[in-house]
This record gives structure tokens, sequence and C-alpha cells, in this order.
């Protein structure tokens, strides 16, 4: 049954769905009583039930919301609501994901790879200093806001996504089997089961500069080839 039309925290009117991601759906909402749109993330009912995916829900949304970058996407509230499920409101982000213009495009102008990678690496050098981790960087999780009106030519980059992110304190050794993240950004030391430190995401920005020149990551093929 589609969500759309439906009030959600009693404080939100859902207009449409935008995406999924993960366990989660995303909708475009509008606040009740500011009349302001935003993006609103949610689990369901079922899923927020079991303790493991719900810890993990508030904690991505408790990570994010203490974030303030140009370069991060904003969280703005998080709740429960007893039809519905688990949720997390973020601003609304109009644009496009950067794995979504790879795979039309390709390889990008160098001048464009610059002005992006720049961005990105702002945005990790803010959580790195904040002593966050985001785990989980690859082009699906960087989105590319469409310019504003009267600066046709910039695009802002927004790092989203913080389901796999972690406090570097809370970072420890992982147990065999319990490497998450996506395959062809994944550190070497990371799939020995070294612990996550900031190296980690470096090392999948690497992965990105790679893919925004060449359209493509440096090492592809099924699971076993790439790891």
């Amino acid at each position: 049954v589609p969500l759309y039309y439906a009030a959600v925290g009693d404080r939100y009117r859902t207009l449409e769905r935008i995406g999924a991601g993960g366990m989660a759906e995303i909708y475009r909402v509008e606040h009740l009583d500011l009349g302001k749109q935003f993006a609103l993330k949610i689990i369901a009912p079922e899923l927020a039930l079991r303790e493991k995916i719900r810890d993990l829900f508030y904690r991505e949304a408790r990570i994010m919301s203490q974030l303030d970058h140009p370069n991060i996407v904003a969280v703005t509230d998080f709740g429960v609501d007893p039809k519905h499920g688990a949720f997390i409101v973020m601003e609304l982000l109009q644009g496009e994901a950067l794995r979504t213009r790879l795979t039309r495009e390709g390889g990008l102008a160098n001048n464009l790879v610059v002005n992006l990678a720049i961005q990105i690496a702002e945005g990790l050098d803010y959580l790195h200093r904040s002593n966050l981790l985001h785990c989980d960087i690859k082009s699906e999780n960087v989105f590319l806001c469409q310019p504003p009106p009267r600066q046709p030519g910039r695009i802002t980059v927004k790092l989203i996504d913080f389901g796999l992110s972690r406090s570097r304190a809370a970072s420890g050794q992982h147990p065999s089997g319990a490497i998450r993240g996506t395959p062809h950004y994944l550190a070497p030391e990371l799939i020995r089961g070294a612990p996550s430190t900031p190296s980690m995401d470096i090392y999948a920005f690497g992965v990105l500069l790679y893919e925004m020149a060449t359209g493509e990551c440096p090492f592809e093929g099924e699971l076993d080839a790439v790891v």
C-alpha cells in the first residue's frame, strides 16, 4: 500500500516516493505547519521491531544530526510513527547521484573531476576531524545538487547514506564475515578484518577519483575477482 498522502509523525504529509536505500524507502514530504518540503527516510514497523535494525537506523540518525557541513546532507528530525515505522527527516536535495551521471556520460571532464573531488574531500575531512568514519564512500552515496539559478555552472556535492558510519572510538576488529560495504571500494586491510580508520575512507575516495575520471572502477568483475 503506498505511503503517499499519509501523515507521518503527525508532522509530515508524504507527497511521493522518490527512492529506496537498503531496508528503507525515501519520500518527498511536506511539514504540515511550516509548509516546507523535506526528504523522509523510513523503515517499516516490522523492521523497526527488530532491535539490531532499529539500533542501526537510530545510530545513523544520531550521527547525521550532529553534522553541519555544506557537503553533507543535513538531518532535521527523526522519530517513530506507530503506523508507518521509524523515520529520519533530511533536507530535500534536487539533482542526481554521481553514479547516475557516470552511467550516462562515462568519465567526466578534468575540471569537473577536480571540482567534485575537492568538495568530497572537504566533507570527508570534516567527518574525520569530528572523529567519524563514513565507511561507505561510493558513487551512489555522492549526490550532485542542481546548480542555483544564479550560478548555472556550480554543482554542490553532498555526501549521503550514513547507514554504515561509526565513530572512530567504536571502530574495532571486524569478526570474520562481518565486513560490510561495497567490495569495489573496500580497502584491502578492511577485507582482512583490520579496524576501520580514516585511511579506509581515503582509499574509497581514491577509487572514486579513478571512477570519476574514467567512468568505471579500477577493479571490476565478480565479487571474488574484485576482492
